[in-house]
C-alpha cells in the first residue's frame, strides 16, 4: 500500500465537503482537463501498483483542481496536483476521483502544480529543470524560487542552467541516458559547443549505455584553456577595452560560485 491511499473510495461521501483550501468533491475524470502539467515520467510499473492500491483501499490524498471559467474540450475542471493520482484512476478505470476544488487563477495553478512536483518523492531531475524554469520564466528570482521550493540557491541555479540544456541533452536526460552530473557540466558550455558535442557524439554512443560526467569532461577537454597561462595581463582592461579585463571576466566559472563549485 502507498502513502497516497487509505480509505476506501467508497467511504468517501459524493456530496460536496469543505476544507480549508477549498471544497472536498467527487468529480467525474472525464470533467477534468489535463494541460500544462511538466511531469512526463511516470514509473509503469508505479503506476499500475497505485492503481491497484486505489482500487482496493481507496485515495487517502486528493487531487486538486480548479474550476473552469469556460469549458475546455468539453472539461470543466482543470487539473493542479495529482496527475499520478489521475492517471492511476484512469488506469483502474474508475470513473471519478477525490479533489480538492479551489478557485485559483492560471497562474496559481500553474506555480501549485510545479512546487508539488518537485516536493513530491524522488522527482526526475528533468521536470525539476523544468519546474525551475518555468517559475524562473514567470519572473521568480532564484532567491524566490529556493524559498518557494525548500532548496538551496546552488540547486536552483543548476536546475535553471540544466533546463537550458540543447534539446538533444535534455531529451537524453530525460531518457535516462545523461546523468544529472553530465548534464550539469554540458550546462556550463554555451549552445554552440552543445550542439556540436551532440552531433558528434549521442549518434555513435552504444545502445543501453549511459553519457556519464566524465565522458563528457573528456569531450570538452580540448575546449578549456588555463587563464593563468595567457601571455597576456590579466587585469589589463586596455587589451580589448570591448570586453574589459579578463579577471572581471562575467563568463569565468568562478564568478558564477552559486552555480559552480569552485576547487578548494
Amino acid at each position: 500500500m502507498t502513502a497516497e491511499t487509505l480509505a476506501p473510495a467508497k467511504e468517501i461521501a459524493a456530496t460536496t465537503l469543505p476544507t480549508p483550501q477549498g471544497e472536498l468533491r467527487q468529480v467525474p475524470l472525464d470533467e477534468i482537463y489535463i494541460g500544462g502539467n511538466y511531469r512526463l515520467s511516470m514509473s509503469a510499473p508505479g503506476l499500475a501498483e497505485l492503481a491497484e492500491s486505489i482500487k482496493n483501499s481507496g485515495l487517502i490524498q486528493p487531487a486538486t483542481v480548479r474550476p473552469l471559467a469556460e469549458p475546455i474540450e468539453g472539461k470543466y475542471y482543470a487539473l493542479v496536483a495529482g496527475g499520478r493520482r489521475y492517471a492511476a484512476h484512469r488506469l483502474a478505470q474508475l470513473p471519478t476521483i477525490t479533489c480538492n476544488v479551489r478557485e485559483m487563477s492560471e497562474q496559481q495553478a500553474d506555480e501549485a502544480r510545479l512546487i508539488e512536483n518537485v516536493q513530491r518523492e524522488n522527482p526526475h531531475p528533468a521536470d525539476e529543470a523544468a519546474a525551475v524554469g518555468k517559475l524562473s520564466a514567470n519572473g521568480d528570482s532564484h532567491e524566490a524560487i529556493a524559498s518557494k521550493l525548500g532548496k538551496s540557491l546552488r540547486w536552483v541555479a543548476q536546475r535553471k542552467a540544466v533546463s537550458q540544456l540543447a534539446a538533444g541533452w535534455l531529451k537524453m536526460l530525460r531518457a535516462d541516458k545523461l546523468t544529472l552530473g553530465a548534464a550539469e557540466e554540458l550546462a556550463r558550455w554555451p549552445q554552440s559547443v552543445q550542439q556540436r558535442l551532440a552531433a558528434e557524439h549521442i549518434k555513435d554512443f552504444g545502445r543501453g549505455s549511459v553519457y556519464t560526467e566524465s565522458y563528457v569532461k573528456g569531450w570538452v577537454s580540448s575546449e578549456t584553456h588555463l587563464l593563468s597561462a595567457a601571455p597576456w595581463g590579466l587585469a589589463d582592461d586596455k587589451l580589448y577595452p570591448q570586453a574589459g579585463a579578463c579577471l572581471k571576466c562575467p563568463k569565468r566559472s568562478s564568478c558564477a560560485g552559486v552555480l559552480f563549485e569552485q576547487p578548494g
